[in-house]
């Protein structure tokens, strides 16, 4: 559809309709903003007091044989709104035009996938707090998936000191743990992902790492560093300290920096139990891929090992 820069869009901006003889097009954009505006009340009364927090806690912590968690912030259109041809009848419009404004009434994904002004609602800060209640409860799962888009600030998922203590205790029985940040949603004038704001994230990925049992681990930043930059953090910043994970079999590491010793110290201290490692997408940060390639061939309990895609270093 097709729509002429005339009056009644002037009208519509400027809040002058004729509330009595308002044309379709008019109607249309009036009922639009009065269901936005219903949703929008919807969901700030539910955030009062953290009211979506605890009600999500209710539910999930009533699952007492709840064994797998995944928080999936998707990066298609899912979840997008239809508009319903009743509630649009006024303006003689059917489905076939109305399909095309759906979008307006679209949910944002976590990091606020529409335009934002570089702040980061709605609601990234859930994950700290969800994760840290659920802890809580007492919710202890055994597979935890979780995706995440950064937000225009990456510093807004910096859990406090209490937070990484509750997500610490929630991955606590972990033995299977999934994590994909997905930094090709990122604006494109994002692209630097300064190192201020990566530490960010990882407090949430040193807290979700933490995890004492884990036996099959797969970490992957999608699309990072973006444009062969280099990366601004190393997998010592990504991994808790001296990480220790006695029972650890399957190793997946994607996009993931680091360099020659980061990757022999873990890879030495998991040598008993490891046996199957992937590296695809890394940056070597430091080093040469030809030491990489020693390194791993040193692991003699290893039974599957694939590099793919090398970045970074010495690739001969």
């Amino acid at each position: 559809m097709a729509w002429r820069t005339e009056p009644e869009f002037e009208q519509l901006f400027s809040d002058q309709v004729d509330e009595e003889s308002p044309t379709p097009t008019q109607r249309l954009f009036l009922k639009l903003y009065d269901l936005y505006k219903e949703l929008y009340n919807d969901q700030q009364q539910l955030r009062e007091g953290q009211n979506h927090i605890t009600r999500l806690c209710a539910a999930l912590s009533s699952l007492s044989n709840l064994v797998s968690l995944e928080l999936n912030d998707v990066r298609n259109m899912g979840g997008m709104e239809h508009l319903d041809a009743a509630d649009f009848a006024h303006t003689g419009y059917d489905y076939t035009i109305l399909q095309h404004f759906s979008p307006i009434l679209g949910k944002s994904r976590w990091c606020g996938s529409f335009k934002t002004i570089h702040t980061a609602t709605p609601p990234v800060e859930m994950i700290g707090t969800l994760c840290s209640e659920l802890a809580n409860k007492g919710l202890r799962p055994r597979i935890i998936r979780l995706r995440l888009v950064p937000p225009p600030s990456m510093q807004a998922w910096q859990l406090s000191p209490s937070q990484q203590t509750g997500l610490k205790s929630l991955v606590s029985q972990v033995a299977k743990l999934t994590l994909y940040v997905d930094f090709q949603a990122r604006s494109f004038q994002l692209k630097d992902n300064p190192r201020h704001e990566m530490l960010a994230l990882c407090s949430i990925t040193q807290s979700c790492l933490s995890a004492p049992h884990l036996e099959d681990t797969y970490v992957e930043f999608i699309g990072y560093p973006p444009l062969n930059m280099r990366p601004t953090v190393s997998l010592d910043d990504i991994l808790p300290d001296r990480s220790s994970w006695p029972r650890l079999q399957s190793l997946s590491l994607h996009n993931q920096p680091f360099t020659v010793m980061e990757l022999k110290s873990l890879v030495t201290r998991h040598s008993e139990t490891l046996r199957d490692l992937d590296l695809q997408g890394c940056w070597l940060v430091e080093g040469s891929w030809a030491d990489v390639k020693e390194i791993v061939q040193e692991q003699q309990n290893l039974k599957k090992c694939s590099i793919k895609y090398p970045s970074g270093g010495n690739q001969s």
